[in-house]
């Protein structure tokens, strides 16, 4: 088949910024093949990254920023096509589409609603390129949790003939998804398993008053050790690790209040910021792993991959290493860099929805139905 130039943009729950995957694509489902381009991650300017907090927060969210922010998102997504494009020196004529999962504002599957916003509308017009994106509402129309999606692009281009492969992507939420050694698309089975890098990021803000987004290098939790008592008190509030999939989750429950009771709690009981951050990131791969223990039998995997940010935070790797019996490495021993795997994921949503194929994991979001997920854009007419 021929191959096209498509755009994938992904942002998530951290907010590490907006990635954008330039990448070469023909076929598609099971026989699609691809080839990175490029791909950058525009980062946010801390008054945009303080407003989609404010827009995620029920206490402090309301319509008018949430309708301004929408445009104001849709029109850095496309300026950051559009730069990625200029490096390039590509021209808009000569992408295919571009394919945007948007900012996750708020998520509720059990009524079955949610909401993405970085309009569409003003990325094709600003791009002038066909646009694609807002794929969670099609899963959830159709009783699905509209989430975890990447664990589609997991089963098309990673799964296995000799071995089971569990894929865990740890952004600001972690979520896995288990292939069986020589697995059908109805055995495939994924979930969000709760904490990624979240609370680890509140609290690098929060102790060096704004001059750190992120432990980098886990150079903060490095010089503290685990506390067993906090860790107690995280998991006896953490209602969500515990429950059976399918399930999603993210900002909405693991929220800035949630966040601020853990810190009140270390605060009354003497525990160092730096033990507090050690301990936060031990919980993000205690979750993983408890996850896996108490969901998925022992002998249908034998290899663990770690993608998204959780995979550069040394302490994170560490206790994921230790915790687990199986081998664990990166994703991009599986020659898909992990900073780059949900964008193009993204741009492979897309390619389905182009040819009209399904691209929904009924086992993974528990939808009753496959169906073509997204809404499309027609950029504007010229003249």
């Amino acid at each position: 088949m021929d191959k096209k130039l498509c755009i994938g943009i992904m942002s998530g729950t951290s907010l590490d910024g907006v990635d954008v995957c330039l990448v070469e694509l023909d076929g598609y489902y099971k026989n699609t093949n691809f080839k990175i381009v490029d791909f950058e991650t525009f980062t946010y300017s801390d008054e945009e990254k303080n407003k989609i907090h404010r827009a995620c927060d029920k206490d402090s969210s309301d319509v008018a920023l949430i309708c301004s922010l929408n445009v104001e998102l849709g029109k850095k997504y496309g300026d950051c096509v559009n730069k990625l494009l200029s490096k390039n020196k590509i021209k808009s004529e000569d992408i295919y589409f571009v394919s945007s999962h948007g900012q996750t504002i708020y998520h509720m599957p059990e009524i079955g609603a949610t909401l993405q916003i970085g309009e569409l509308a003003e990325i094709a017009a600003k791009t002038g390129i066909l646009t694609i994106g807002d794929y969670r509402p099609s899963d959830m129309a159709v009783g699905g949790q509209g989430a975890p999606l990447i664990p589609y692009i997991d089963y098309v281009l990673f799964g296995s003939e000799d071995v089971g492969r569990i894929l865990v992507n740890i952004g600001g939420i972690s979520n896995l998804t288990l292939i069986k050694k020589d697995s059908s698309e109805d055995e495939i089975f994924a979930f969000d398993c709760g904490v990624g890098n979240i609370l680890i990021d509140y609290c690098a803000e929060y102790y060096t008053n704004g001059k750190q987004q992120y432990d980098k290098d886990s150079q903060l939790g490095m010089m503290g050790s685990l506390s067993k008592k906090l860790l107690e008190y995280v998991e006896s509030k953490d209602i969500y690790i515990h429950k059976a999939p399918p399930k999603t989750t993210g900002r909405e429950f693991y929220n800035k209040k949630f966040f601020r009771d853990i810190i009140e709690y270390a605060s009354k009981h003497n525990i160092s910021k730096y033990s507090v951050i050690h301990t936060l990131s031990y919980y993000t791969a205690y979750t993983v792993s408890k996850n896996i223990e108490a969901n998925i039998d022992f002998d249908d995997y034998d290899e663990i991959y770690i993608g998204g940010g959780g995979y550069y935070n040394p302490l994170v790797m560490k206790y994921l290493k230790e915790l687990n019996e199986k081998v664990v490495l990166g994703m991009d021993n599986l020659g898909v860099s992990s900073d780059k795997k949900e964008a193009l994921g993204f741009a492979i949503l897309g390619n389905e929805f182009m040819n009209k194929h399904y691209n929904n994991l009924k086992t993974a979001t528990n939808a009753s139905k496959n169906i073509v997920m997204g809404k499309m854009l027609y950029p504007p007419m010229e003249g």
